[in-house]
């Protein structure tokens, strides 16, 4: 009886719009972040002194491992 009294149309368009940002949280970030190392590889190939693309890559490495939606995978690979 108590199941009765819920509006179960709101609980679904909430879990919905749940499902709907889990989602770009989960698979959209992470191919923007395959965009943005590859764009950020090209780039420092582009006559970047060695010693300035360890410090940048350094701290933007630092921070997209400090964001937990960020997959670590990419980072790995981009550094290697």
């Amino acid at each position: 009886d108590f199941l009765w009294n819920w509006q179960w149309s709101g609980i679904f368009v909430k879990v919905n719009w749940l499902v709907i940002l889990y989602w770009t949280l989960s698979i959209g970030v992470a191919k923007v972040t395959f965009i943005f190392l590859a764009w950020l590889n090209e780039e420092f190939e582009k006559n970047v002194a060695f010693g300035w693309v360890l410090v940048l890559f350094f701290f933007i490495g630092l921070t997209m491992f400090m964001l937990p939606p960020v997959p670590g995978i990419p980072v790995y690979i981009t550094s290697g």
